[in-house]
């Protein structure tokens, strides 16, 4: 059965552009500092926001040094550079060890949008359905298929909560974060795709 957002979301919806006159992407890789500066952002904090973006790590000394205080903070250091062009769409943060990071990256060419999930293993995590060309920016239903069909979320969820019996509170909790600057209802997008998901399972495994 094919997933469905349901109500209280707008599928359709679909972001102007991905791309203005100024950079919509932050230069900041790492999910506990990217969430750090958000919220530095939205108390009106300049001084603190300003601090995080200085003190993001720009080489691997400097990430193994954040990593040694603790693995979480690695989170996200070891996703690709953004090309000049490139922006970051939307990203989901998970609670492994290393607070792994997956993201969709856009860039315009001369075809069209250029869309690419990116993860921090080289595209080791990914399938091959991993980028597209659009003419325009995706609605949010399709950009949810197409983050999760180049990145199988329900695989990462199924491998570490299967001899678990996938309670469901903790399968929620497991997506740390899903932000995006584009699609205003991207998170709530994300945890309606794990229901939809666990609703499936009920009906396969026969789970209460």
């Amino acid at each position: 059965m094919a997933f469905k957002l349901g109500r209280g979301i707008d599928g359709k919806y679909r972001p102007n552009t991905y791309f203005y006159d100024f950079d919509t992407g932050l230069p900041i890789k790492g999910a506990v500092l990217q969430a750090a500066y958000r919220q530095a952002v939205l108390e009106g904090d300049q001084k603190a926001a300003e601090a995080i973006l200085l003190d993001s790590p720009t080489n691997e000394e400097e990430r193994q040094r954040l990593g040694a205080i603790h693995p979480s903070l690695m989170g996200g250091l070891y996703l690709p550079n953004r090309s000049g062009t490139e922006i970051e769409v939307a990203r989901v943060t998970i609670d492994s060890t290393t607070m792994d990071v997956t993201c969709v990256f856009a860039s315009p060419t001369l075809s069209g949008i250029r869309l690419q999930v990116v993860d921090e293993y080289e595209g080791e995590m990914l399938d091959e359905s991993n980028e597209l060309i659009a003419s325009k920016p995706l609605k949010l239903l399709e950009f949810i298929n197409f983050f999760f069909k180049g990145w199988d979320l329900t695989g990462c969820l199924d491998a570490n909560f299967s001899d678990w019996g996938y309670p469901k509170d903790d399968v929620h909790g497991f997506v740390v974060s899903a932000t995006s600057d584009f699609y205003p209802d991207f998170s709530e997008a994300v945890h309606r795709y794990i229901d939809w998901w666990l609703n499936g399972l009920k009906k396969v495994k026969g789970l209460d």
